[in-house]
């Protein structure tokens, strides 16, 4: 098995690196929940919900950093919320309007994209299975063409039959719509993207 569109990686380094970037989002958002929850609370209420926001947060992070079945829908649901609530602020900033509100605005928003993107990720079975450490390398698929392969998205993970002979930069992964053709492969087959 390859990833389409870049050579030497396993799926396994891919996956280590995506859960890499997916805990420290986590981690990020946490402590972002904790900050914006206690924000409406007075003193000292505030900061107990912060403090122990942090700390319940912390212990689900470091469930998941470490790949516990308990910690897999914890942090599914917290980067859930994350997402509502980077969404609810971001709008409340837009509906403000003044100059700094857009920037608030903009800076929710990528928050809101970014959490989004894990969040797709977590609901991907490869990914799942890969937490889990149910990786079955021998994947039953539909018997494929003489062209064909089997190859996982470089965004996604998502298992794929292509025909790597006739890849190209426009095309999409039909799970997360990520390219399936990596800027570095082309950069280094010497094709420019159109």
């Amino acid at each position: 098995m390859v990833l389409a569109g870049s050579a030497g990686t396993t799926p396994q380094s891919l996956f280590e690196r995506t859960h890499r970037g997916i805990s420290l989002v986590l981690l990020i958002d946490t402590v972002l929940i904790s900050l914006v929850l206690s924000s409406f609370l007075v003193a000292p209420y505030s900061t107990y919900l912060l403090i122990s926001g942090v700390i319940c947060g912390l212990i689900v992070w470091s469930g998941y950093r470490n790949r516990q079945p308990w910690a897999y829908h914890l942090a599914t649901l917290i980067l859930g919320v994350a997402l509502l609530i980077f969404i609810a602020l971001s709008v409340a900033y837009i509906l403000l309007g003044a100059a700094t509100a857009i920037l608030f605005a903009f800076i929710f928003g990528w928050a809101a994209w970014g959490t989004f993107r894990r969040l797709r990720i977590q609901m991907v079975p490869f990914y799942r299975m890969s937490y889990h450490g149910r990786i079955d390398f021998g994947i039953d698929h539909e018997p494929m063409d003489e062209d064909e392969m089997l190859a996982s998205c470089p965004s996604c993970m998502a298992i794929l039959a292509i025909r790597p002979l006739m890849l190209s930069a426009k095309d999409r992964c039909p799970h997360c719509d990520g390219k399936l053709v990596t800027e570095e492969t082309l950069r280094q087959l010497g094709i420019e993207e159109e």
